[in-house]
Formats: C-alpha cells, sequence, structure tokens
C-alpha cells in the first residue's frame, strides 16, 4: 500500500484499492495521510459490510440497490427503473 498511498497523496484525494486490499491496516495508513478509500469491485453482501467496518468511506459496486440496503442508507431503489429512464 505504501507506493500507492505515496503516489496518491502527490496526485489526488483518495485510493480505491482492490476489495481485499481494503484490510483495515491500509485503510489506516491511507486515513492517516488524509487520503479517502473507496475499494472496488465489491458486489457481496458480506464483503460490504466487513469493508465498511473497516473504515472504507465507500465503495465501487455492480450492486448499488444492495450496497444502498447493506449500508443503511436508503430504502429500496430500482435500479432497474432508473437505468431505463436515463437511456430515454
Amino acid at each position: 500500500m505504501g507506493l500507492l498511498a505515496d503516489r496518491a497523496e502527490e496526485v489526488g484525494h483518495g485510493i480505491g484499492p482492490i476489495g481485499w486490499l481494503g484490510w483495515p491496516w491500509n485503510t489506516g495508513e491511507a486515513h492517516r495521510r488524509g487520503l479517502l478509500v473507496h475499494p472496488y469491485t465489491i458486489n457481496d453482501a458480506w464483503q460490504m459490510r466487513l469493508l465498511s467496518f473497516f473504515g472504507a468511506d465507500g465503495l465501487f459496486t455492480d450492486r448499488p440497490g444492495l450496497a444502498l440496503q447493506v449500508l443503511g442508507k436508503s430504502e429500496d431503489i430500482d435500479t432497474t427503473r432508473l437505468l431505463e429512464e436515463r437511456k430515454k
């Protein structure tokens, strides 16, 4: 994580590590450097809960409706309907 965090400090405001790199020791190092952490691609409820517990600031997912439910951010959202409306 050191090189990724070093580079992110120079050019950005956060990191997007692959899921298994979102362990607390990596997330903690990034936070100590003032960086946000958004692991990817997190598609299972147990992974979402675990990475949230480890301190991730957010996550990238192919299942936004599940993420909103698991993380308690919103009522159930019909993402299929929203995508169809955007296509119009």
